[in-house]
């Protein structure tokens, strides 16, 4: 009996995390060299704040110590907040964006200042008024 629950349960735990529900609220991409001609390389989440959310909260990190800086930046109708790692190469992440505009989908955007290739990381958590974290969901819409 406990081996068909376990078995139950680590099918499930792996159906949610390839459904893009994000347990620790990470999520690692990358963005591929631009040229001349095609210079802006963007990635786009949808992330889904579930009911009680007050608001989106979000920082980058860039985990290399070159020339380009990684930003970004979240939209929900009207409100949007930007930021940055500003100290690239390390493990830290960039300050805290905080976008409040309830429960629902925001728009999530990484981009990056130079035509390199770049890898980042994005924390990200939905919380509520008092600060407690909400059901928090994302699908990734464009990934350059």
């Amino acid at each position: 009996m406990k081996k068909i629950k376990m078995k139950y349960a680590l099918i499930t735990a792996t159906l949610l995390c390839n459904a893009g529900l994000a347990m620790a609220h990470d999520l690692s991409g990358s963005l591929a060299a631009g040229t001349p001609t095609a210079r802006s390389k963007v990635d786009l989440y949808q992330v889904t704040c579930g009911a009680g959310s007050a608001k989106l909260e979000a920082q980058v990190r860039d985990p290399s110590a070159d020339s380009s800086l990684v930003s970004v930046q979240v939209k929900k109708a009207f409100v949007v907040a930007s930021s940055q790692d500003l100290n690239q190469g390390d493990a830290g992440y960039g300050s805290m964006l905080t976008v409040n505009a309830g429960s629902g989908v925001y728009e999530m955007f990484v981009n990056r200042s130079s035509l390199l290739a770049q890898n980042y990381g994005v924390s990200y958590h939905c919380k509520s008024a008092t600060g407690e974290h909400t059901g928090t969901s994302y699908v990734t819409r464009q990934n350059q």
